[in-house]
């Protein structure tokens, strides 16, 4: 990509696992000087907000989060991008007073998260060039759609996929529908294959769902964070990765891209994985988490063939081009 050499780049994004440090290299490889701001405070006082939903505090701390991101850039740096990864909250004051004091730099915003879950369309207008993961809020709010990346930390895992210890894999976030989907999961294939189950749930979660009454098998569900080379490590090591999608949203997980661009064969129930060029019904399955019934044709032959996923480099092409 020659269009970002010497290019400045104010970048907002998640913290999450390694993905925005490996976007920040290629930036920084393609010639672009890189900023980089979190998307939010990751302390304590920030959860507490959160969890306790009271929107007009967590507003004003979100409001003075990005005062404070505007007040830390350099006075005598002149932007040519503001690229934002979803911008949790990100205020319109702070768009606005971007692009008063940076009026020739071009504002790029990527979801992947869905509006139903993070809601981000009152802010599109500020923007120039809007992505999404989603497909149903690329086709309700007219957005460009683009999938997401694979990690270049992959390349060095491929060699272990030739040695399978689990025949099923689940990695994820703990959420309702999910924890009660891979228990009957576990319930159907727990007996006859092996399988590795990984839900995170943070404590404050935990401590509300006991509140609740709620009783979770802590057998799959665990308050420690899964490092990320143990991932991709044991994702690896799988003949089929498990994928329950959030209800919210219709776009297509990173672990999907992940697990396919590893010769991992996915078994999902995102059913918009059909829309998908890449789509092959030797190595993607749809579901119901209701009745979740896999052949085991599927588990015992091998994958086939390559799929066409995006590299970092490749994404970041896409999201900066012209068109």
């Amino acid at each position: 990509m020659n269009n970002l050499a010497d290019k400045n780049i104010l970048f907002i994004a998640p913290v999450f696992h390694d993905y925005y440090r490996q976007i920040i290299q290629a930036l920084s490889s393609f010639g672009a000087t890189v900023d980089f701001f979190p998307e939010r405070k990751y302390n304590i006082l920030f959860k507490v907000y959160n969890h306790l939903s009271h929107t007009r505090l967590l507003h004003a701390y979100q409001e003075r989060h990005y005062n404070q991101i505007l007040q830390s850039i350099s006075a005598t740096k002149e932007y040519d991008y503001l690229f934002v990864i979803r911008g949790y909250m990100i205020t319109s004051s702070f768009l606005r007073n971007f692009k008063s004091r940076f009026p020739k730099a071009k504002l790029i915003m990527y979801q992947w998260d869905s509006n139903k879950t993070n809601p981000f369309s009152s802010v599109i207008q500020y923007f120039d060039k809007v992505l999404s993961f989603d497909y149903y809020d690329c086709a309700k709010l007219s957005l460009n759609y683009l999938q997401l990346f694979y990690s270049d930390d992959l390349v060095k895992y491929k060699a272990l996929s030739h040695n399978k210890k689990y025949d099923f894999f689940f990695m994820g976030t703990y959420l309702p529908e999910r924890y009660n989907a891979l228990k009957k999961f576990n319930n159907t294939y727990g007996q006859t294959y092996s399988i590795k189950n990984y839900i995170y749930i943070p404590n404050s979660s935990l401590i509300k769902e006991r509140l609740k009454g709620t009783k979770l098998d802590m057998d799959i569900c665990t308050t420690d964070h899964l490092a990320y080379d143990e991932y991709l490590k044991t994702l690896a090591c799988s003949r089929v990765m498990v994928d329950v999608s959030n209800k919210k949203q219709t776009g297509l997980a990173m672990r999907i891209i992940e697990a396919l661009s590893l010769k991992v064969k996915v078994a999902t129930n995102n059913k918009f994985i059909l829309n998908e060029p890449y789509y092959n019904p030797n190595n993607i399955t749809v579901f119901s988490p209701e009745n979740p019934i896999i052949a085991s044709s599927f588990i015992s032959t091998p994958f086939i063939g390559t799929v066409s996923t995006l590299s970092v480099e490749q994404w970041l092409d896409a999201i900066f081009s012209d068109k």
